[in-house]
């Protein structure tokens, strides 16, 4: 594979909008290169810095190569307690979830962050999941143990009555 290194390393910046371009260009690259998804993925596994997380996820949200979907539910779940997951969740708005069903309810009920609910809840309204009567169970238990205010709680119950007549 031809070397991409600089403009890996550009993905590193300090400056978004080099961060940007540098996922932009990959981007590009990937449609003539799908092995770009590789090195995407090898930033995401190791990157701590936040852009090169960002310019990434934004990357391989464009690309949806379901190659790098576990990379990203590892990336949330390593990055969660930072809670710098934002970019991160809203990439997989565009890969399949149907299998994570409890992982994205979690994030909707777990996050304070507005931006985190609102792409974990596109997914859990816009998305068919393969959810069984125990998931929907253990849902209703994670929604019971939450903090979430009223509003909210009753957004989380009626995606669970939409998910228990399908």
């Amino acid at each position: 594979m031809k070397d991409y290194r600089e403009i890996i390393n550009q993905l590193y910046s300090e400056n978004w909008d080099e961060s940007l371009e540098a996922s932009d260009r990959l981007v590009k690259i990937y449609e003539s290169n799908n092995q770009i998804v590789d090195l995407l993925i090898e930033v995401l596994e190791n990157a701590e810095s936040d852009n090169a997380i960002n310019a990434t996820a934004l990357a391989l949200r464009e690309i949806s190569d379901n190659k790098a979907f576990d990379a990203l539910l590892k990336a949330i779940e390593k990055r969660k307690s930072s809670n710098n997951i934002s970019t991160l969740v809203y990439a997989l708005e565009n890969y399949n979830c149907k299998n994570h069903f409890l992982d994205i309810f979690s994030l909707f009920v777990f996050s304070n962050k507005a931006d985190v609910m609102l792409s974990s809840y596109n997914i859990l309204t816009e998305q068919v999941f393969e959810v069984s009567r125990e998931d929907l169970n253990i849902a209703q238990k994670i929604l019971n143990n939450s903090g979430l205010s009223y509003e909210d709680k009753d957004i989380a119950h009626n995606i669970l009555k939409r998910l228990s007549y399908l």
